[in-house]
């Protein structure tokens, strides 16, 4: 994208900068607030969005404060927590996997890989 549109680039790193500051300042679950549709996104976990914003912002940023956030967010919730259960709300655990823990552990290395990888596939828990 950088070498595209360098100015859009740009402008979509800030307002990622931006979406993730407000998600550490505002912890927890969003709703929205549905007009024409007949049900919401009410989901019940929000960690594993967060991992996913700070595994892509260190992607582009190489800023190792985002990986670390990561690791952490992902220790948080290991396993996805519908893993078990039989039923589901609308969205109450979308997108009913994680892709954080993937797109973390892909740009690791050693021990934090390790780790990612195990709680992608559920070993050893």
């Amino acid at each position: 994208m950088r070498e595209k549109d360098a100015d859009y680039a740009a402008q979509l790193l800030q307002r990622a900068h931006s979406a993730y500051s407000l998600g550490l300042s505002k912890p927890g679950v969003q709703q929205t607030a549905s007009v024409m549709s007949p049900y919401i996104y009410a989901e019940d976990n929000w960690v594993d969005d967060m991992e996913l914003a700070a595994a892509e912002l260190y992607g582009v940023t190489r800023d190792t404060k985002y990986f670390n956030e990561g690791r952490s967010y992902a220790a948080k919730e290991p396993v996805t927590p519908w893993l078990g259960k039989d039923t589901a709300n609308h969205y109450q655990w979308y997108p009913f996997i994680n892709p954080g823990h993937y797109e973390l552990a892909k740009r690791a290395a050693g021990q934090p890989r390790r780790e990612l990888t195990k709680y992608s596939c559920n070993r050893d828990r």
